[in-house]
């Protein structure tokens, strides 16, 4: 099972059981709570499948992403800014996501194992490299183009 999964199998359990504190559950009512607790279930799969679905990749003219309803196709002139982040689960499960920020739309790649590795790639892609400036005692992080 791949590590997105898994993480976003735990973080559905947490909310589970931290909505069950909420609960009334007597000995009546157990029949009741284990259908919820199976339809739950049923709709996390569901969430699951619809976001294992979810394909992007990384062309010569940019981003493309295939998601489930639509297609997004965003060109590297038009990227304002991409960064990587992580959660708390997403780190404990060594995962991260990406977001890149386009003139026409934004993309989100949730859950990704080598998110520094992608960011890196589309900020080539786009002509920029991460550099750091000192500039009149004090540090200046920036973008600046390879011409």
């Amino acid at each position: 099972m791949n590590k997105a999964i898994k993480k976003t199998i735990v973080k559905g359990t947490i909310l589970l059981m931290a909505f069950s504190l909420f609960l009334e559950i007597r000995p009546g009512k157990i029949i009741d709570y284990l259908i919820f607790v199976f339809v739950y279930y049923l709709l996390l799969i569901i969430y699951i499948a619809l976001k294992s679905s979810y394909r992007f990749s990384i062309s010569q003219d940019g981003l493309h992403a295939d998601l489930k309803f639509r297609k997004i196709n965003l060109k590297y002139e038009g990227i304002i800014d991409v960064f990587e982040n992580s959660g708390f689960l997403q780190r404990k499960f060594n995962l991260s996501t990406v977001y890149v920020i386009h003139k026409g739309g934004n993309i989100v790649i949730k859950d990704v194992e080598n998110g520094k590795e992608i960011e890196q790639k589309i900020r080539q892609k786009m002509g920029y490299s991460k550099e750091s400036e000192v500039k009149g005692g004090t540090v200046k992080d920036g973008l600046s183009k390879n011409l």
